[in-house]
């Protein structure tokens, strides 16, 4: 059909798209949705996260410091699964006081391969590493990453609460490959 050509289509018409020019009802195959199974693209999401953590502490003590480096985690996407999910979950205990989370979830957002992804990052602070006390928290919303390409992201997370002052400073590197 050339391309800008108007076709007009009556209500009738939409009423009766299932039968054919005699008024019978026709069969029509099986629709599939997306691309077919042997044309699903993967591509593998790959991160590794460096935190570098403070636990602040009155005077006369002195403050403890933490400098730790996941290793690379990798997951395995399609555009066929769908929805978001989490990719990555990452936890780490300091001091007996503080833990930081940091947790990434995503999806291959379109037929190129574009990684939509949102990073969440939490300190708490109490008195075990365990403890609910949220002390802050960030949010990046939506992020979008191409196909073979890699991104970077700082996340700073402070307790400023009054005896607070302890610290979360987090490196994150993100990769989204084609698998061939």
């Amino acid at each position: 059909m050339p391309r800008g050509r108007k076709i007009k289509i009556s209500r009738e018409d939409i009423v009766n798209a299932d039968k054919n020019s005699i008024g019978e009802p026709m069969e029509f195959p099986d629709i599939v949705t997306g691309v077919e199974d042997t044309e699903i693209k993967r591509y593998q999401i790959s991160a590794t996260a460096s935190f570098s953590i403070t636990d602040s502490e009155p005077w006369p003590w002195s403050d403890e410091h933490l400098e730790i480096t996941k290793p690379v985690q990798s997951k395995i996407l399609s555009i066929a699964d769908g929805v978001s999910q989490t990719l990555f979950d990452w936890t780490v205990g300091m001091g007996g006081e503080i833990r930081v989370v940091l947790n990434i979830t995503g999806q291959i957002a379109n037929t190129n391969g574009t990684l939509r992804y949102q990073i969440n990052g939490y300190l708490y602070e109490g008195t075990t590493e365990h403890s609910d006390d949220l002390d802050d928290e960030s949010h990046t919303g939506d992020c979008l990453l191409n196909c073979n390409n890699t991104t970077s992201h700082t996340i700073n997370l402070l307790n400023t609460e009054p005896g607070g002052g302890d610290t979360a400073f987090i490196s994150l590197e993100i990769s989204n490959q084609l698998i061939p």
